[in-house]
């Protein structure tokens, strides 16, 4: 039977020495007597495992990191579009609350007239004004309209508040022939007006 030749690990750069079977013993490796076979060092694997030593984990953390900065990306467009629809939904609900709270004047003549405001919602109106505009009673080269606020106040939920344009326009201290209504405006019971 012809002897099996075995060669020891070297450091790297050493050629490797040929060794009998009866030469190997217990070596410093861990390989025990003839049931070893060749025992070569592998030194591309020996770099490749020092390199993913190292670069593995500094792999993994940027890996980790690109991918928490794509999750906060697309976590922070799905807070806005949140945010957009939560502040279309506060605007429909101001426009739905706005609707339940009207005004209107019976007559625009100052001395038969009267104007009224009517609260169908479930909450306390308060600063209600209403701005019109004096019209004088020609409009050749005389007067022009004059911008006025008709002050009502507060008014309760389900209640309607009357008044004469004639005590309302003397309040605002403004005179006239007639009115021409304008725009309604008011605090709701959360103060947005």
């Amino acid at each position: 039977m012809p002897q099996r030749r075995f060669y020891a690990i070297r450091p790297p750069g050493a050629r490797p020495r040929r060794m009998g079977s009866s030469q190997l013993g217990a070596s410093q490796h861990g390989t025990h007597g003839p049931a070893a076979r060749w025992v070569v060092r592998r030194p591309h694997l020996v770099r490749t495992w020092s390199f993913v030593k190292i670069a593995g984990p500094a792999i993994a953390s940027a890996s980790a990191l690109i991918i928490s900065m794509l999750t906060y990306i697309d976590q922070h467009r799905a807070n806005e579009v949140l945010a957009n629809e939560n502040q279309q939904q506060a605007i429909e609900d101001q426009e739905q609350y706005a609707r339940l709270v009207s005004a209107w004047f019976t007559s625009d003549n100052i001395q038969t007239g009267r104007l009224v405001v009517q609260n169908l919602s479930t909450g306390l109106v308060s600063d209600v004004v209403v701005d019109g505009w004096t019209v004088p009673a020609y409009f050749g080269n005389g007067p022009k309209p004059v911008p006025v606020d008709l002050n009502i106040g507060a008014i309760p939920p389900c209640e309607t508040a009357t008044g004469t344009l004639k005590t309302l326009l003397a309040a605002s201290g403004q005179s006239a022939e007639a009115l021409a209504f304008g725009l309604l405006t008011f605090d709701d019971a959360n103060g947005i007006s």
